[in-house]
């Protein structure tokens, strides 16, 4: 108990000092009870692709004041995540900390920067422009913000295909519209 106390403590002091260089704050969001203790520090957040199903994270990103991307399935679902980018753009009510610490119902009111992380599949990648416009046909003008994961599935989870990987989003991002690029 109080190392993780001291290990929140450290965190937080060390986002604080990141910030004050100015550099912007990125995290995975995994832990729904560690989320309001760092929430006003992030500037993006991340749902892995095995919480992109789970309700109280859906919950939890349509509160947060900044942009936060659904990570695909392990299989190679992208469904999963685009459900949990609806889900998170709209207003909510759920169980949660109140400001006190203490349990509380909180008012979310939707979150209109939820997007779709591509982080490929157990079986193999979906970074390439062809797999885009597959999911692209399935929208019309409506599309979500797009954020390709250059690991996990997508490098065949060997890092040293990370950079091939980033060469080919950079190379077609003209017509992919990629927005962003996550490398590990």
């Amino acid at each position: 108990s109080a190392n993780m106390q001291l290990g929140l403590e450290m965190s937080r002091s060390l986002y604080l000092d990141l910030i004050a260089k100015g550099l912007p704050i990125a995290s995975e969001i995994l832990n729904p009870m560690a989320t309001q203790y760092f929430d006003d520090l992030l500037s993006w957040g991340a749902i892995g692709a095995r919480t992109s199903e789970s309700q109280i994270h859906r919950e939890i990103s349509s509160l947060l004041p900044y942009s936060i991307g659904f990570k695909n399935g392990t299989d190679g679902s992208v469904q999963i995540a685009l459900d949990a980018i609806q889900s998170a753009s709209h207003a909510h009510q759920f169980m949660g900390m109140g400001q006190n610490g203490h349990p509380a119902i909180l008012h979310s009111p939707g979150n209109p920067l939820a997007h779709l992380i591509l982080r490929g599949a157990n079986s193999g990648s979906n970074y390439q422009l062809s797999e885009i416009e597959k999911i692209r046909a399935k929208f019309k003008d409506h599309a979500p913000a797009l954020v390709i994961d250059c690991s996990h599935g997508n490098s065949h989870k060997d890092p040293m295909r990370q950079p091939e990987v980033l060469m080919q989003i950079v190379a077609e991002r003209h017509l992919s519209q990629v927005r962003g690029v996550m490398l590990e």
